[in-house]
């Protein structure tokens, strides 16, 4: 579940938790800018986060429960789609979405 964010002069963090990266980035002026790598699932590679597909119901280290994947199943979602979730808090670390989330 890690993942990294690289601002435009270089600068890079690193994260432990996709949902955690994009919590961080959500303020920071080159957001749209920073190039993002994630650890892909299914390939076991470093791939770009932004093209990346995203679970919503894995055991992550903050517990958001994005998992990323470097190729589309069913279920997974965009970038686009989990920042959204990440940030409206329609995570696995929500009491209520978890239930929603591993009933179906």
């Amino acid at each position: 579940y890690a993942s990294q964010a690289i601002a435009p002069d270089g600068k890079t963090w690193f994260f432990h938790d996709h949902g955690n990266m994009v919590h961080w980035l959500k303020d920071k002026p080159f957001k749209k800018e920073a190039i993002i790598w994630v650890m892909s699932k299914d390939t076991k590679q470093w791939i770009n986060g932004r093209k990346a597909w995203y679970s919503r119901n894995e055991n992550t280290p903050m517990l958001y429960g994005f998992g990323a994947y470097e190729y589309k199943k069913s279920n997974l979602i965009d970038f686009k789609t989990m920042s959204l979730y990440m940030l409206r808090g329609e995570t696995m670390a929500n009491p209520l979405i978890k239930k929603h989330l591993l009933s179906n």
